[in-house]
């Protein structure tokens, strides 16, 4: 990796990983479902990003 070249394979799997443990840490009460329906979203979004990317560059 090239000086100054960010690595987002590991800020999004660092990422990836605290949203996960908030979900498992975040109490599934009524007034929380807004927001672990967000983090849940934002989550799956992020995991198809990175397969879409995947596989553009294996294509």
């Amino acid at each position: 990796m090239e000086t100054g070249t960010l690595d987002y394979k590991k800020m999004y799997s660092h990422l990836v990983g605290a949203i996960s443990d908030a979900l498992d840490h975040l109490p599934f009460y009524p007034e929380n479902k807004e927001t672990h329906d967000l983090l849940k979203s934002a989550l799956l979004a992020a995991e198809e990003w990175y397969i879409s990317a995947g596989e553009t560059k294996e294509n």
